[in-house]
């Protein structure tokens, strides 16, 4: 690629005037509303941040609109984690005379969590509809905060390393493009890619990491998977047990438990099932928090050690144990209907359950 290339600016001079004339024109007993689209993602929620804080820097108030919030764990994450303020279209109606300008973010006419007429639309999708009577900053980029961050740039705003912004603009980037594997063959230069690469830079790596690929799960997400929950969680603990699966999806067992390490008060996870009638699969996960000596723990609750072939896990804070059904067992389990099996299931869970108690405090 060309270095005069990377010279290139994805927002106009005119566009940069224009948006400068409307934000200085607002009266000073107004707010700015930013709104995003229906379903928020990602995307829309951190380029709505973005321009909050841009305006807040210059002495201006503005509130992010959304609609029915999209509870996904990301979003929750990433709006906990930034302290993000999200208002509703009640919140709209009782106090829409206290906003001077609109910019939608990531939306049009057509999809906007609001029903209000824009002064300003930012976006990136070329279907939405747009109004005539206001400024329209329409680019074809994988994602909405690529925009943002060059209206930004080009607006003069400063990061300062490691900034909070740079770090919700390069998430948002990383997952809407999913992780760059979106760019526009047919565009002459990838603003994506450049803006990521920057954006990385100026914000903090582990928590963009945390948020884009590791970020906190819910209770309500096992919940919505048909899991008991409240059987589940238990001060420190999380202890769920699968019951009776083929081999074929014994693999279950430690994604769930990795899974189960990222709601907020985990800090021990324990995954059970029985694989086939023939052996007890568990998976072991404990976090930086956590207290537990795994290997001991192992032995203590469940008689293997790890250092066993079949006892092992693949990395710090991971254990797995395989435990070898009797044959008697192995014959009654053969002969047993599924209400049968999920019965003695639920009683070998139980014991698992008091010898984890016995051993872990917090549990």
């Amino acid at each position: 690629m060309k270095e005069g290339k990377y010279k290139k600016s994805l927002v106009s001079d005119g566009e940069k005037q224009q948006f400068e004339e409307k934000i200085n024109n607002l009266p000073g007993d107004k707010r700015i509303a930013c709104i995003t689209h229906r379903n928020a993602d990602p995307d829309t929620i951190n380029s709505a941040f973005a321009l909050q804080e841009l305006v807040d820097r210059r002495g201006i108030k503005a509130d992010i609109f959304v609609s029915s919030m999209n509870k996904h764990p990301q979003n929750i994450a990433i709006i906990n984690h930034f302290g993000m303020e999200l208002q509703d279209e009640l919140f709209w109606e009782k106090n829409k005379s206290n906003y001077g300008l609109v910019i939608f973010c990531d939306c049009g006419m057509n999809n906007a969590a609001i029903n209000v007429m824009p002064n300003i639309i930012i976006d990136h999708h070329h279907e939405n509809s747009i109004c005539e009577e206001c400024l329209v900053i329409k680019k074809r980029t994988g994602a909405n905060a690529t925009i943002i961050y060059y209206l930004l740039k080009k607006l003069g705003f400063e990061f300062v390393y490691p900034d909070p912004l740079a770090t919700a603009l390069a998430v948002a980037i990383e997952i809407d493009t999913k992780s760059l594997s979106k760019a526009d063959e047919n565009a002459e230069f990838n603003f994506d890619a450049e803006a990521l690469r920057e954006l990385i830079f100026l914000g903090d790596y582990s928590t963009f990491k945390h948020l884009a690929e590791h970020y906190e799960l819910t209770k309500g997400f096992f919940g919505a998977l048909g899991l008991d929950t409240e059987k589940i969680f238990s001060g420190c603990l999380a202890l769920c047990g699968i019951g009776h699966i083929k081999d074929a999806q014994q693999y279950c067992i430690p994604v769930i438990a990795d899974w189960l390490l990222r709601v907020g008060q985990a800090h021990l996870a324990v995954v059970i099932g029985i694989v086939d009638d023939q052996y007890i699969k568990v998976s072991i996960r404990t976090d930086h928090e956590s207290n537990v000596q795994i290997s001991q723990f192992c032995k203590d609750v469940f008689g293997v050690d790890i250092k066993d072939k079949d006892s092992s896990g693949a990395r710090g804070g991971s254990a797995g144990a395989m435990i070898l059904l009797s044959a008697r067992d192995q014959e009654k389990l053969a002969c047993a209907n599924p209400e049968q099996k999920q019965t003695s299931f639920d009683l070998e869970m139980e014991r698992y359950r008091l010898r984890i108690k016995a051993n872990v405090a917090d549990a």
